[in-house]
Formats: structure tokens, sequence, C-alpha cells
């Protein structure tokens, strides 16, 4: 039980970093267009 509620965690953080991955790419795009408007 302990192991399986270990590995759904693990999977929560794995989806969480790819979130925040992809969270981060979209922050940076958007400052490099803002740059390019100003």
């Amino acid at each position: 039980m302990f192991s399986g509620h270990l590995r759904q965690f693990g999977m929560f953080l794995g989806h969480f970093k790819i979130a925040w991955h992809v969270l981060r790419a979209f922050y940076d795009s958007l400052a490099c267009f803002k740059g390019i408007l100003r």
C-alpha cells in the first residue's frame, strides 16, 4: 500500500515538473515577445 502511494506521488511530481517546464517555456517566450515589441 505504501509503495503504491509513493508511486502515485511520483507520478504527480512528474506531471508537476512537466507543467513547470511548460509554464517556464511559455513565460520565457512571452518575455522574448515583449522584448521584440519594445
